[in-house]
């Protein structure tokens, strides 16, 4: 929750102070996608060749999973301030905070999913939720700049 918090606050410092915010921004969201990558990584190959009870059918292959790796890409596109960097972790983000908020809703009312992982749900669904905020904050500063920029070109500045 500390590291989603603070990438929504880089990028808020991103809309003030752009490039260190940026450059915060994007080293906070790769440092989530490295965590998560790796953990979703040994789960995944926990679960698969593996004879742990545990690992098998865990819920928390959802949030942290080897896709998470794409955060770490998108945050290091993002803190070289690259458009597609932004794009990558808004999808990312996005749909790690609404695969939380489904299974979230399947745990409710879905009997045979009796993994006790609330505080997990939670704080990965917040922390995804906070990156994708953030990261839809980038892509407001980016167009932004990107129409400062075009309209100068226009008026020959």
């Amino acid at each position: 929750l500390v590291v989603g918090l603070l990438a929504f606050a880089s990028a808020l410092f991103a809309f003030r102070f752009e490039r260190s915010g940026t450059v915060a921004q994007g080293t906070t969201i790769a440092l989530v996608g490295l965590i998560a990558g790796i953990l979703g990584t040994l789960l995944f190959f926990m679960s698969l060749f593996t004879d742990h009870v545990v690992t098998y059918g865990n819920e928390n292959l959802v949030f942290s999973n080897p896709l998470s790796f794409a955060l770490l890409v998108g945050g290091i596109l993002l803190a070289r301030n690259r458009r597609a960097g932004v794009t990558v972790v808004l999808i990312t983000s996005g749909t790690f905070a609404a695969a939380a908020t489904i299974l979230s809703l399947f745990k409710l009312f879905a009997p045979s999913l009796d993994q006790d992982n609330w505080p997990q749900i939670a704080m990965f669904g917040s922390v995804y939720l906070l990156i994708w905020l953030s990261s839809a904050i980038s892509r407001r500063r980016l167009v932004r700049d990107a129409g400062t920029a075009a309209s100068l070109v226009r008026h020959g500045e």
